[in-house]
């Protein structure tokens, strides 16, 4: 039964790998239920055992257990464990979003995306009593931590976040559209003064310094140029940040790690 519960899952990840993104499967559908619907209808018993077996093997990737805890909410198996287990799938994925490996850090965040998909299931659901307080401020230590915290108390499993969090959130949502000159020059392009003017100031308030001040040197240099043309706005950054690409390169990776940092600090205190 364990494998066949194993099939059913490769099959349906193989089904919304192939299929266009309109056709894809939809966790919780009754379409995506329909095969573990056969397979407990034809062995309650030895499904529900597997199924348990399955979230506890210590061995099971992220992936599958899931899928695995979504089933068990579906179908009523130990609810009162799952709130640990879906904690457990944040910790591997969390872990892999720090990798060097680029290919792994995609695969945490992409891991990150669907436990935050089942977490949002679960909270709208009758087994929601489980994941109260599923965070707790103590464990905020870095970006990825704070987003849970921020998704569970948008979801009222926790207390509202602090403002600290909800800085260092959108502080780091700016750093993540400049990563890159070409992004640098997007940003300044299409982002109004006073966005930018309110970025800065969320980017000092966090403790960033060389990025906000390279910022400013290059919004007062436009607006010394009087120039107003969308088209001469564009090669106007676009020659700008060029000429200052090694700068913000530098200072990206000298500042790299001033989120986690702002969020460390508040853990301390």
């Amino acid at each position: 039964m364990k494998n066949a519960i194993l099939s059913a899952v490769a099959e349906i990840e193989k089904q919304c790998e192939h299929r266009r993104l309109c056709d894809k499967i939809v966790p919780g559908s009754a379409e995506y239920y329909a095969p573990f619907e056969k397979l407990y209808e034809t062995d309650r018993e030895n499904f529900c055992a597997a199924l348990w077996e399955i979230r506890k093997d210590g061995e099971t990737k992220s992936d599958v257990l899931l899928h695995a805890l979504r089933l068990s909410e579906h179908f009523g198996i130990n609810p009162e464990t799952l709130a640990a287990e879906l904690r457990r799938v944040y910790s591997q994925a969390i872990e892999l979003t720090r990798s060097e490996d680029l290919w792994e850090r995609r695969d945490g965040f992409l891991l990150v995306l669907a436990a935050d998909e089942l977490l949002k299931s679960f909270a709208g659901g009758e087994e929601r009593s489980y994941f109260e307080n599923f965070i707790s401020l103590s464990e905020v230590v870095d970006i990825q931590t704070a987003g849970l915290y921020a998704l569970c108390a948008d979801l009222h499993l926790v207390k509202p976040t602090p403002k600290y969090i909800k800085d260092a959130l959108r502080a780091s949502g700016v750093i993540d559209g400049l990563y890159g000159t070409v992004l640098w020059q997007y940003y300044l392009e299409h982002t109004s003064v006073s966005k930018i003017t309110r970025d800065i100031s969320v980017l000092e308030t966090v403790g960033f310094s060389k990025i906000p001040a390279l910022l400013k040197e290059l919004l007062e240099k436009f607006n010394c140029s009087g120039i107003s043309a969308k088209k001469e706005k564009a090669r106007f950054f676009e020659r700008l940040c060029i000429k200052n690409k090694a700068e913000i390169a530098k200072i990206m990776a000298e500042e790299e790690n001033t989120v986690d940092k702002y969020i460390a600090s508040h853990n301390n205190c």
